[in-house]
């Protein structure tokens, strides 16, 4: 079975739309991008509809965090379309994080399914310390089914007086499941400087072209 996903990310407040038949075929975004401008946007829930929910219809959809840049082999989007491929629910790509950052993320209820899968029953938007269930918590991408357009419509806002787009994952996580991803490949932070930094000088290391000149570039430094 093949699913038929569009993909949705955020880029200067603005959700940008992509079309993509296979999760294999992710080269084939480039030059079918749809920009769906919004001029306000009160966090990811809010982003999600209704301009979204217009272009999506019925086919599921992607959600990439644009502060969350993963680099791997193995692209992230594509493990988490193949996880919706085989069991047909909702996936998010996670990975354990330090009890300090739970507490800004959420935190899910886990049990292994298999190899680096696991079956998701419950989550919890920025937990007090004393709600935090693991330390697993959603990083980076989503793949969703086009009914959480209408959880959200019925939602008020949650944690920090927002709209989460976690509360409405945690209905569905509730009423059939989700699946998450312990994804393989390195999360680089944008939503700090460190997390850049740390992204352009590991990226620059590893880059055919002009890698062995800034290894040698970073030695000439007196740090």
């Amino acid at each position: 079975r093949q699913t038929s996903v569009c993909c949705l990310c955020f880029q200067n407040g603005d959700p940008v739309a992509f079309a993509v038949e296979k999760p294999h075929d992710m080269h084939r975004l480039r030059g079918i991008v749809h920009r769906i401008e919004r001029k306000v946007i009160h966090n990811d829930g809010e982003a999600d509809s209704p301009q979204g929910k217009q272009f999506v219809g019925n086919d599921p959809f992607v959600v990439i965090y644009g502060d969350d840049v993963i680099i791997g082999d193995d692209p992230c989007t594509a493990q988490c379309c193949r996880a919706y491929e085989k069991y047909g629910k909702a996936v998010v790509s996670m990975k354990e994080v330090p009890f300090e950052l739970v507490l800004k993320y959420c935190t899910l209820d886990v049990k292994p399914l298999e190899d680096n899968l696991y079956s998701i029953s419950d989550m919890i938007e920025k937990p007090k310390p004393e709600e935090v269930i693991s330390n697993f918590a959603i990083l980076g991408r989503c793949v969703l089914p086009a009914k959480i357009f209408d959880i959200l419509a019925t939602l008020p806002t949650g944690a920090g007086g927002e709209y989460q787009l976690t509360d409405a994952m945690k209905q569905l996580a509730k009423s059939e499941g989700m699946v998450g991803v312990d994804f393989t490949g390195t999360r680089y932070d944008m939503g700090n400087k460190l997390g850049i930094m740390k992204a352009c000088v590991e990226v620059a290391l590893n880059h055919p072209e002009i890698g062995e000149d800034f290894r040698a570039y970073l030695k000439t430094l007196d740090i």
